[in-house]
């Protein structure tokens, strides 16, 4: 593995990838998976806003476009996007913004909520009446108490 600043590099494959780790998470979980696709992959992993190394996120932007607006430096050459829950709705995103930059799409559990999003408004409603608890936490600012009660789900 070689650091740098901004991401993570394993492997010498020759196609270049990209993985969105997914929230709660950090670049580093992918170790494993890059260790197994290395012969064939050259794996880039970065921090999402607010996570590890990652960029301070401040909470007032949208963190959707800042974690699309992080990754997008790492979109320099056309490669395969791999994306695991709330990361797979970067990759999503970024695939649909960015086409011709995307040789594969690959989303491991995108979370559902994120892609109910103007397509299953009944869905949707339930999911938010559900999320009230959690998301009023995130709202005051109280991250512990979110991430305990989102992981109870």
């Amino acid at each position: 593995m070689t650091s740098h600043s901004e991401a993570r590099v394993w492997g010498a494959g020759p196609y270049p990838a990209l993985a969105i780790h997914c929230t709660l998470g950090h670049s580093g979980m992918w170790r494993g998976v890059a260790g197994h696709l290395s012969d064939l992959l050259t794996f880039t992993a970065f921090d999402l806003p607010g996570h590890g190394h990652g960029p301070a996120w401040d909470s007032t932007t949208d963190l959707h476009r800042a974690c699309c607006d992080t990754a997008l430096p790492h979109l320099a050459e056309p490669q395969h996007l791999i994306g695991h829950s709330f990361g797979a709705t970067v990759a999503l995103r970024l695939a649909v913004e960015n086409p011709q930059m995307v040789r594969s799409l690959t989303l491991i559990e995108p979370v559902f909520f994120a892609a109910l999003n103007g397509t299953g408004q009944a869905h949707l409603a339930a999911h938010l009446k559900s999320a009230k608890p959690w998301t009023e936490a995130i709202e005051r600012g109280d991250f512990a108490v979110a991430a305990r009660l989102f992981n109870r789900q």
